[in-house]
Order: C-alpha cells, then sequence, then structure tokens
C-alpha cells in the first residue's frame, strides 16, 4: 500500500493532467506547468513518472486492463459497470490520439483480437465492426448512464455480424 503523501501527490498529478485533456492542452503543456499546477516540484513530478507520455502511458495501460480483465461475452455492461465510477477520466482519455496512448485505439485492437478469437470464422471487417460497436456502445453509455437502447442495438450488430 502507498503512503498518504504518495496518494496526495499522484492524485494532484492525475487531476492536472485530466483538466490539461479537457482543455486540449495535454500536448502542449509543459512539465513545468504541470508542477505548477500540481503544486509540486519538477523532482517531486520525476520521481513519478519519466514525462507526460510516461503519465499518459500507464493511464491508457490501466484502463485498458480494466477491460480486459471482465471476461468478454456479448453484454458490455459488466465493463460499463466497473468503468462508471472513473467515467470522466475514461471519456478525456477516449478523446486522446497520442503516440504514447491511445486508449480508443487500444479498446479496438483488443475488442478486435477478442471477437476473432471467440469467433474463428470471423473476417477481419467483421471483427473490426464488432469492436467498434463495443466501444461506440461502452463510451455512449459512460456518457449517458445506462441505455437500454444501446445494448439492444449492440446486440443486434452482434448477431447481425456472427451471423453473416
Amino acid at each position: 500500500m502507498t503512503d498518504l503523501r504518495t496518494r496526495r501527490t499522484t492524485a494532484a498529478i492525475d487531476r492536472t493532467m485530466y483538466h490539461l485533456i479537457a482543455e486540449h492542452e495535454l500536448t502542449t503543456a509543459s512539465v513545468a506547468r504541470i508542477c505548477r499546477e500540481a503544486g509540486i516540484t519538477r523532482s517531486t513530478f520525476y520521481q513519478y513518472y519519466l514525462d507526460k507520455a510516461d503519465w499518459l502511458g500507464r493511464q491508457v495501460g490501466y484502463y485498458l486492463v480494466a477491460v480486459t480483465q471482465c471476461s468478454l461475452t456479448d453484454d458490455l455492461q459488466p465493463i460499463v459497470l466497473q468503468l462508471q465510477p472513473e467515467a470522466k477520466k475514461v471519456l478525456a482519455l477516449l478523446t486522446l490520439h497520442h503516440p504514447a496512448g491511445d486508449l480508443s485505439q487500444e479498446w479496438l485492437t483488443y475488442f478486435a483480437q477478442a471477437f476473432m478469437t471467440q469467433t474463428p470464422k470471423a473476417s477481419p471487417y467483421q471483427a473490426g465492426l464488432y469492436a467498434a460497436a463495443a466501444v461506440q456502445t461502452i463510451t455512449w453509455q459512460l456518457q449517458h448512464g445506462s441505455d437500454e437502447t444501446a445494448v439492444t442495438l449492440f446486440e443486434a450488430v452482434v448477431n447481425t455480424i456472427k451471423n453473416h
């Protein structure tokens, strides 16, 4: 378990970084600005992260693992329920497309590969459709809350893909 000071420091860095993502300034913000807004020194920042890209890569990795730990079925509700408490962070990361971390692309790749594994006769096109529908459904529900229409449409898309 980490100590209170570590948790507070990383929470301050996270708040600042997510604020910068929301303002579309993560790529242009300097470490000096991040430290100033987080109320920490540069050496403290570097104690936890190599640079901004390291922070981003770790965040994307965390939410990729969160999705992959849920058993993948055609029911995405367990994933949505797990991510819901941190919806703002996830949604912010889904809008960011950066070489150091692209959560949307990581999820698309994961869902496509998982679909191909579960449906061996599926084509890469079908896997891509499944992945796009899964990511869109999760995103929609994180933005708007539980939506039975979205779930029903996802199920219809999956059934159509599997039957063709």
